[in-house]
Parts: C-alpha cells; sequence; structure tokens
C-alpha cells in the first residue's frame, strides 16, 4: 500500500498520532514523514497539527475519502483488504471504519467476496494474535506451550511478526534458549502469557521468504486421475502433466513429514517415483499401519 494512502488510514483510524509514532511504523524518519505530510497537504488531506503537551497530526473530523477520490477498482480493494483484517479482529470494526473511509453505506460491501482469514479455530486465532500484538507492541516476551512433530515444550520467545503463509498462521520471534529466529504456527500454540521480560528491539535478519520457500524434497509422482480435482484444488492445473489416463505430478516440498502425510492422504489413488527413500519410508508406515488393525479371528 503507498505510504502517503496508509498514513491517512491511520490518522483516520488512530485519530491523533506523533510524527515519530508514524516514522516508527514506516521505518523511516521522522523528516520523511513531515514531508509526507507536505504532499497531503497539496493534495487536499485536511491535515491538522498539534503542538505541545499531547500534541500530535491528525486529519479533519469532517473529512471522509469519497467514491470522488476513490475509483470503484480501488474502493474494491480497501473493502477486501479491510475485510479480512476485520475476520481476526476480537472487535468487528468493518462498518464504522468503511463508512468513516468511503463515505457509504455497509449493507453491500461484502455481497460479491466473503472473507475470513480466521479458518474453522475462529475465536482461538483471533484471541491468539492479539494477545501476540499486544505482546510485540509492549516489547513483552511471550511463554507459551508448544506442540511440535517432535515433542511438547514450553517456549519463552521475543515476538517479532505475525505470518500468514499457506493457510495458516505463524508468529516469527526469538527463541529465548536458541538465541535465533524460530518459526511457531498458532494452531500450536496455547496458554500464551505476555510477561513483564522486556526486549530490545533487535536488528535481526528475519527470513521469513527464505523459510517459506526453501526446498528440501522434490516429489515426482503419479496419480489417478479421479484425483484431479484435489491436485487442482490443492496445487493448480500446473502441477501436473495428464498422460495415458494417469495424472504426472511434480512439486518442491519443504517438510518430509508434511509430503508423506500428504501422499498418504490419497491412499492407492498415487504411486511414488521420486524420492527413493520417500517411496520406503512410505512402505514402512504402511506395514505399521496394517499390523495396527491387524487381529485373530
Amino acid at each position: 500500500m503507498n505510504r502517503l494512502f496508509e498514513i491517512v488510514l491511520l490518522l483516520l483510524d488512530k485519530e491523533k498520532m506523533t510524527a515519530k509514532e508514524l516514522a516508527k511504523h514506516f521505518e523511516v524518519s521522522q523528516r520523511t514523514i513531515l514531508r509526507d505530510i507536505d504532499k497531503l497537504l497539496v493534495a487536499g488531506i485536511p491535515i491538522i497539527t498539534h503542538t505541545g503537551y499531547q500534541g500530535g497530526i491528525s486529519i479533519d473530523e469532517s473529512f471522509h475519502l469519497t467514491s470522488k477520490r476513490i475509483a470503484q477498482e480501488e474502493k474494491e480493494a480497501i473493502i477486501q483488504g479491510l475485510q479480512a483484517i476485520d475476520s481476526i479482529r476480537s472487535s468487528p470494526l468493518l462498518p464504522k471504519i468503511l463508512t468513516k473511509l468511503l463515505d457509504t453505506t455497509t449493507n453491500s460491501y461484502n455481497e460479491m467476496i466473503d472473507i475470513d482469514l480466521s479458518s474453522w479455530y475462529g475465536t482461538s486465532i483471533t484471541n491468539k494474535i492479539e494477545s501476540i500484538k499486544q505482546a510485540i507492541i509492549n516489547h513483552h516476551k511471550l511463554s507459551f506451550l508448544y506442540v511440535s512433530n517432535k515433542s511438547e515444550s514450553n517456549k519463552l520467545v521475543a515476538p517479532i511478526k505475525i505470518v500468514f503463509r499457506w493457510s495458516s498462521w505463524y508468529l516469527v520471534g526469538i527463541c529465548d534458549k536458541a538465541k535465533a529466529v524460530r518459526f511457531y504456527k498458532l494452531n500450536r500454540m496455547s496458554q500464551i502469557i505476555e510477561t513483564n521480560q522486556i526486549f530490545q528491539n533487535q536488528d535481526i535478519e528475519c527470513p521469513i521468504e527464505e523459510y517459506f520457500e526453501e526446498v528440501n524434497y522434490q516429489l515426482v509422482a503419479v496419480f489417478d486421475s479421479a484425483m484431479k480435482y484435489r491436485l487442482v484444488d490443492e496445487y493448480g492445473l500446473e502441477s501436473f502433466i495428464e498422460k495415458n489416463g494417469k495424472l504426472y505430478f511434480q512439486k518442491d516440498f519443504v517438510s518430509k513429514e508434511y509430503m508423506i502425510s500428504w501422499i498418504l492422504s490419497y491412499g492407492s489413488n498415487v504411486e511414488v517415483v521420486e524420492p527413493t527413500e520417500i517411496k520406503e519410508e512410505i512402505k514402512i508406515v504402511i506395514e505399521n499401519m496394517k499390523k495396527v488393525y491387524e487381529y485373530d479371528i
């Protein structure tokens, strides 16, 4: 989002902010923010500056971002973005913000598209996000119980950022024990407590994109044609080639555990070609499953 437009959104939402607060939010200098304010004034946005104690920058409360100022496509993008954000807030603010931003009625904003980022965990995810956000704002470490594929353990983490990727929410933070950046799935977190332990902002590299784009395994598999709907749904039409009534699939995976569980979910409708070690591991899993269901007649 353009920084000038986001400044307007922030001032309409917060009502008043200091240049220092805006500079910190956008990670720029206060001088840059003051130049942005000048540009907004030139554009006709009624910015008001308050000096002295409890001073700051605000927008005249009679101001609205009317339809004349925003194209229809831009308005729809704003509505969809706000709707997505509103789905993970503990207190829905969308109708109020829309009225304030767009000077329009709010009874039809979600007729075409209905976005909900909270998934089936609903209130649980919303509450977790609010708790983590507050800890980030207060620079307080978080303690929580975390269930991984290896163990269940208590964590103490300096929270950096909340990330939404691959239909899941993650906390990115600095693990107190490892002294390094770690990623935690919010669904696996429980007993979240904001501690009184303060952490300082650290100039630490946070490799978010690298984490989600890392390739550890390249799967080659052949699927039954009846599974086409699932492959299209999960990875798109480009993920496979149709030939002789079969679907030849190739995809990169980060996690071996996820890849194996995903393959097994297709039952006998898939055959792994590569990697060969994954084929062997699947055979072992299948044999162990057979033992679970064996019984004497």
